[in-house]
C-alpha cells in the first residue's frame, strides 16, 4: 500500500468522526505535517501518522489493516500507540507507554501526535492543553530516550508549547 492509498484508507476508516469542527482526516494530515516539518520523511513513519488512531477509534482491527495491505511495521506502531484498557486516562496511558517505548517508530509518531494536539489546543482548547501539561512529566519520563538525538528537537518543541 502506497502513501496515498494509506491516506485514503485511513480517512475512510474514520468515516464521519470529527476532530473539533473538522473531519478527522484534518488531524491525521496534521500529524503527518508535523513529521515533515521536522524532517521525518520515511514512508512507513508517514503512513503510521495516518494509521495511528485507526485501532483506537474505529472498528477496524490489526488483521483488517494487514489484509488491506499495510506493512506489518505500520500496524505495529498503530498497535503500540493504541491505549490499553484502564479505569481512567492516567491508568490507560501508564499501561500504553511501555509498548510505545519498545516499538520502533512509535515514540516518534506519538510525539508528532502530541505536538499537533498541543498546537491545536493552543488555538482553541486550553482545557486539553492543561491535560497535556499535567501529563508531560510522566509522558517524558516513560518515553524520552536521552540517547535518541533524532527526537531532541521534538521534545524541546513540545516543552515550549506546553510551558
Amino acid at each position: 500500500m502506497n502513501l496515498q492509498q494509506t491516506r485514503q484508507w485511513c480517512a475512510r476508516a474514520h468515516g464521519d468522526q470529527k476532530y473539533g469542527q473538522h473531519r478527522y482526516s484534518y488531524h491525521l494530515e496534521g500529524v503527518e505535517a508535523v513529521a515533515l516539518r521536522f524532517g521525518f520523511r520515511e514512508p512507513k513513519i508517514r503512513k503510521a501518522c495516518w494509521a495511528h488512531d485507526v485501532l483506537e477509534d474505529t472498528s477496524f482491527t490489526a488483521e483488517d489493516m494487514l489484509a488491506a495491505g499495510f506493512e506489518p511495521e505500520v500496524v505495529e506502531i498503530a498497535l503500540a500507540v493504541t491505549d490499553e484498557p484502564g479505569a481512567d486516562r492516567h491508568e490507560r496511558k501508564l499501561k500504553t507507554y511501555p509498548k510505545i517505548k519498545r516499538t520502533p517508530g512509535a515514540v516518534l509518531v506519538k510525539l508528532f501526535d502530541r505536538i499537533f494536539n498541543a498546537e491545536e489546543s493552543l488555538k482553541n482548547n486550553p482545557g486539553k492543553l492543561d491535560t497535556y501539561r499535567l501529563e508531560h512529566a510522566e509522558f517524558e519520563e516513560y518515553l524520552r530516550d536521552p540517547s535518541d538525538v533524532t527526537a531532541v528537537i521534538l521534545w524541546e518543541h513540545l516543552q515550549c508549547l506546553l510551558f
